[in-house]
C-alpha cells in the first residue's frame, strides 16, 4: 500500500494513503452490487422497429416489457 511522504500531515509521520473507490472504505460504487451490465445480443434477432416481436407466441412486447419479463 502507497504512504504518505513525511511532512503530508501535521504530525508528520507515515500513513497509509488512502484507497479511493473501493467500497469496504471509501466511496463509489461496487461490481456486481450497485453496477451491473447485461446483453442479450440474441434478442436482436426479434427486435423489430422499436419492438421484440415473439413470433411463435404472437406478442409484440416494449423494451421495458420485455426486459421485465427476465
Amino acid at each position: 500500500m502507497p504512504s504518505r511522504p513525511r511532512g503530508d500531515r501535521a504530525g508528520g509521520g507515515r500513513r497509509p494513503a488512502p484507497r479511493r473507490g473501493l467500497r469496504r472504505g471509501g466511496a463509489g460504487p461496487a461490481p456486481g452490487e450497485d453496477v451491473g451490465l447485461i446483453m442479450d445480443p440474441a434478442s436482436s434477432e426479434f427486435f423489430h422497429d422499436g419492438v421484440y416481436v415473439y413470433a411463435g407466441e404472437g406478442v409484440r412486447r416494449s423494451p421495458s416489457e420485455h426486459a421485465a419479463r427476465r
